[in-house]
C-alpha cells in the first residue's frame, strides 16, 4: 500500500521515530536496503522485522511478524539452560526423577504456547530390544502402566523408533490408521512423536499431544524438533555417564579382588619359598652325614668292604649326591624367585663356554656312544655378549645333560648358532625321544617331569625351571621345538651389544 510520510509516522510508535529517520536517511544516502527489528507494538505485532528499500524519490517497505519466532527463541534458550544443567548432574538421574522433572518443566513451558495436554518419553532398552516408558505427563498411572513397554513398530512411538523418523498425527478423531488407536483412546487430537537420536544412535522417543487442537503449525513443529534434538543429546550423555560410573564401580571391585588375590598369592609364594629354603637347609645336615660316612666306609683301609658291600655303598653315595644336587637346585630356585642377586654380568666368550660345557659332558655321552657336533661361532668384531659365564655354562650343561639322558644309543647331539644384528641363538639339538606338544608347555614348570619317561631317567623336575629363570635373569629367552619320537631342539637367545 502507498503511505505518505505523515501516515507512516502515525503508524509507527513515537519511540521508533528516530530509529526510522536514521534508517531512511542512510538508505537514501547510500542507496542500500536497511533491515530493522522492532520490539515495540507495531501493527498489532509485538516483534516486527522491517525492510526499507530505496528507489527514485521514495521507499519500498515490508513488515514481517516475528512475535512467534521470538517466543520460540526465548523458550529454546530457557530450556537449553535447563538441559545443560541436567547434563552436569549426577549420572544416575536418567533412572530417577530428575529427568521427569526436567521434561515436566519443558512440557509446562510448551503447553503454554501449544495447548498441549500429554507427553510420553520412551527409552530404548538395548538388552530387551524394546521401548520402555520412563517419563510421562497428563495420563493416569494405571493407563501408563498398560503402555509401559512397546515393541519396535508398535503404535506411533514404536514406529517412529523403528523408522527413526518423526511422525505427525493430526485430526486423530477421524483417523482410521490403527497405529493411532492408543492415543485416540486417550482423547488426543493432534500428536507429534520424535525419535531421540544422538550421534546416529537411538536413545528413545519423545512425543507431545493435544486434546483441544487438531493441527500444529510449521513453527510449532520446528520448536518441538529443536527441543527433541537437545533432549536426545542430554539423555544420551546421562546414559553414557551412568554406564561409565557403573563400569568404574565394576573395575574398582575387580581391582580390589585382584589386589586381594595378589596379596594372597604373594603370601602363598613367600610361604612356599620359606618352606623350601628351610627344608633344604634342614635336609643338608643329615645328608652331609650320610655322604661323609658313606665315603669313609668306601675308603676304609683297616676293615675293607667286600665287593658286594662296596656296590651298596656306591648306590648310597650316588643317591645321596643326587639328593644333594636336587637340594642345591631348590635353593638356587628360591634365591632367584626371591629376587636376590644371582647374575653377575660381564663380557663373555660364548664359544669358550660352550666348549667347556661340551668337554664336561663328553664322558657321559661316550657311555651311550653318542656323536657330538659343534659349529664354530661367527660373531662380528664389534659384537659383544654380556652375561654371567658361570650361570651360562650351568644352563648349557643342563641342556646337554638332558640331551644325553633322553637320547638313544648311537644318537647325535649338535650345537649350532644363529647370529643376527642384535641377538645370538644357541641351539642344542638331539635325536632323542622327543617331547609331545602338550608336554612342551609344561616342561619349564618347577618339579614337572614328563609322565612317559619319568621312571626311565633320574631327575628332579627343577633343572629346566631353573634354566628358564637364569636365562630370563640374563635378559634372554629360551624355548623348545620337538617332535615325539624324533628328537628335540632347545634354544637360548641372548642379546648382543655393539662396541
Amino acid at each position: 500500500m502507498n503511505l505518505s510520510h505523515s501516515d507512516l509516522w502515525d503508524l509507527l510508535p513515537p519511540s521508533c521515530h528516530n530509529t526510522f529517520e536514521d534508517a531512511f536517511f542512510r538508505s537514501k544516502t547510500e542507496m542500500i536496503p536497511i533491515h530493522l527489528e522492532i520490539s515495540k507494538p507495531l501493527l498489532s505485532f509485538k516483534w516486527v522485522e522491517v525492510g526499507i528499500f530505496p528507489f527514485g524519490e521514495g521507499f519500498s517497505m515490508f513488515f514481517k511478524d516475528l512475535t512467534r519466532h521470538k517466543q520460540v527463541d526465548q523458550l529454546i534458550t530457557q530450556n537449553e539452560k535447563k538441559l545443560a544443567l541436567l547434563a552436569e548432574a549426577s549420572s544416575d538421574l536418567i533412572f530417577q526423577e530428575d529427568p521427569k522433572e526436567l521434561l515436566d518443566n519443558l512440557f509446562n513451558s510448551l503447553s503454554h504456547y501449544l495447548d498441549l495436554d500429554v507427553y510420553f518419553n520412551y527409552i530404548f532398552d538395548e538388552r530387551a530390544n524394546k521401548l520402555r516408558l520412563m517419563n510421562y505427563y497428563g495420563i493416569p498411572k494405571e493407563i501408563a502402566d498398560g503402555m509401559c513397554c512397546l515393541d519396535f513398530g508398535q503404535a506411533v512411538c514404536g514406529t517412529a523408533a523403528l523408522n527413526q523418523h518423526k511422525i505427525i498425527a493430526e485430526d486423530i478423531s477421524s483417523s482410521i490408521d490403527p497405529k493411532v488407536n492408543l492415543i485416540k483412546s486417550l482423547g488426543i487430537q493432534a500428536y507429534v512423536c520424535h525419535p531421540l537420536i544422538s550421534y546416529g544412535k537411538l536413545v528413545g522417543t519423545l512425543s507431545f499431544g493435544s486434546k483441544t487442537r487438531t493441527h500444529f503449525i510449521k513453527e510449532e513443529l520446528e520448536l518441538i524438533e529443536r527441543i527433541c534434538t537437545q533432549v536426545s543429546i542430554t539423555l544420551d550423555r546421562l546414559s553414557l555417564i551412568a554406564k561409565l560410573q557403573q563400569t568404574n564401580i565394576e573395575l574398582e571391585q575387580a581391582n580390589t579382588s585382584l589386589v586381594y588375590a595378589q596379596a594372597q598369592a604373594e603370601k602363598a609364594h613367600k610361604a612356599k619359598s620359606d618352606f623350601l629354603a628351610m627344608m633344604s637347609h634342614e635336609l643338608r645336615t643329615p645328608l652331609n652325614s650320610i655322604l661323609g660316612f658313606s665315603q669313609l666306609l668306601h675308603q676304609d683301609a683297616v676293615t675293607p668292604l667286600s665287593a658286594q658291600q662296596l656296590a651298596k655303598v656306591d648306590k648310597i653315595l650316588k643317591s645321596g649326591r643326587h639328593l644333594l644336587a636336587m637340594i642345591n637346585d631348590i635353593l638356587k630356585l628360591v634365591k632367584l624367585e626371591n629376587g636376590k642377586p644371582f647374575i653377575e654380568f660381564q663380557e663373555v666368550d660364548l664359544d669358550a663356554i660352550v666348549q667347556a660345557a661340551l668337554s664336561e659332558i663328553t664322558p657321559y655321552a661316550q657311555l651311550k656312544k653318542l656323536k657330538m657336533n659343534c659349529e664354530d661361532l661367527k660373531l662380528k668384531s664389534d659384537q659383544i655378549i654380556y652375561s654371567d659365564p658361570v650361570r651360562l655354562q650351568q644352563v648349557l650343561l643342563n641342556l646337554l645333560s638332558n640331551s644325553v639322558k633322553y637320547n638313544r644309543e648311537h644318537g647325535n647331539i649338535s650345537i649350532s648358532y644363529q647370529v643376527s644384528e642384535h641377538t645370538v641363538t644357541v641351539n642344542v639339538e638331539d635325536t632323542g625321544v622327543g617331547i609331545s606338544s602338550v608336554e612342551q608347555s609344561k616342561i619349564f614348570d618347577p618339579f614337572y617331569r614328563t609322565e612317559e619317561f619319568s621312571m626311565e631317567a633320574e631327575g628332579t623336575g627343577i633343572g629346566l625351571s631353573l634354566v628358564k629363570q637364569i636365562v630370563t635373569e640374563m635378559q634372554g629367552k629360551i624355548g623348545v621345538e620337538s617332535q615325539l619320537g624324533e628328537g628335540s631342539t632347545f634354544w637360548i637367545e641372548l642379546p648382543i651389544v655393539k662396541k
